[in-house]
């Protein structure tokens, strides 16, 4: 049993690695500024799409609710990035999602759940299997279903990043996980005030 578990861990780590490498090899290749667009069904049981967020800035991050540590350490981050924005003065401006990655379990009911651990302004999205690969696709994010639910994954690997999209529907940032909510902050905050000044001029 040991050995069979230790096979299935390396095999893990091993997806992982490769799901990465090719993630980080798309954004080198393609860059962001790509429009995004998806279908969804919202934790509120609601249709939504890219067009229900226009004129918004989308603060996103792709997980499962039963994702046993890196989903709820990434969740608080977010909440903690929601908090700082609304001291500043912009959390008006942003529109906090959650995206499932396992969307088979994650109906919206459970994701309305999960959200209200967090944060009451972090809008959940589920839908199909081919929706949900089709708005991984656009965001170039990374997840894969494993054999068994009972590893340490609980069933899903995925990559770990959050995403900004202008108000515009442009993906204009990922960040991975090695960034305090601080910095983080700095970085949202940085890309809205560029944007803000950017609209003055123009005026």
């Amino acid at each position: 049993m040991h050995v069979k578990r230790l096979i299935i861990l390396m095999l893990t780590a091993t997806l992982v690695l490769i799901g990465t490498t090719i993630f980080a090899f798309m954004h080198h290749e393609d860059g962001l500024s790509k429009k995004i667009n998806f279908n969804l069904i919202s934790h509120n049981n609601i249709e939504k799409t890219e067009k229900n967020f226009e004129d918004k800035w989308l603060f996103v991050y792709f997980g499962f609710t039963n994702c046993p540590k890196v989903c709820p350490t990434q969740m608080f981050v977010m909440k903690k990035v929601l908090q700082e924005l609304k001291l500043s003065g912009h959390s008006n401006l942003v529109v906090p999602i959650f995206i499932t990655v396992d969307p088979d379990r994650d109906t919206p009911k459970i994701m309305k759940n999960y959200i209200a651990h967090f944060d009451a302004r972090i809008v959940g999205l589920t839908g199909t299997r081919k929706e949900i690969t089709k708005v991984k696709k656009v965001f170039r994010t990374f997840s894969q279903f494993t054999q068994t639910s009972n590893d340490s994954n609980n069933g899903v690997i995925h990559s770990d990043y959050f995403y900004l999209v202008d108000p515009n529907g442009v993906l204009v940032g990922s960040y991975a996980n090695n960034q305090d909510y601080m910095q983080l902050t700095k970085n949202i905050h940085d890309n809205l005030s560029n944007n803000i000044k950017v609209s003055n001029e123009r005026k």
